[in-house]
């Protein structure tokens, strides 16, 4: 690996670092304003964008795909994203969104 490509790994992490701590503020901040799905979702777009938003919700999707608080729709939502960030865990605090609410977020982004 090239300096230009660990240098660019390594600006891609950030920012998928400092992407997942602004969607999970967003989703705190929205959870105590009693804010539905759909809000919180277009709230996060218009923070860090679709792209971004689509390739971590859906990489928290595929990462606890085995979790059937998760619906089928957001399962398959997810499928289809090519964006994905292989183990999201890594990157951010997951444990902030419940698998629960997950899923609703995941079916908003769906019809987003």
């Amino acid at each position: 690996m090239t300096t230009e490509e660990r240098t660019a790994r390594r600006e891609k992490l950030n920012a998928i670092r400092k992407n997942g701590a602004l969607l999970n503020e967003i989703y705190r901040t929205h959870r105590r304003e009693n804010k539905t799905p759909a809000e919180t979702v277009q709230a996060m777009i218009s923070e860090i964008g679709k792209h971004d938003t689509e390739a971590i919700l859906s990489s928290l999707v595929r990462d606890l795909y085995w979790d059937d608080r998760l619906s089928s729709t957001a399962k398959t939502w997810a499928l289809y994203i090519d964006h994905n960030i292989p183990q999201i865990y890594n990157y951010m605090d997951a444990s902030v969104i419940h698998p629960a609410h997950l899923c609703q977020l995941a079916e908003a982004m769906a019809n987003a």
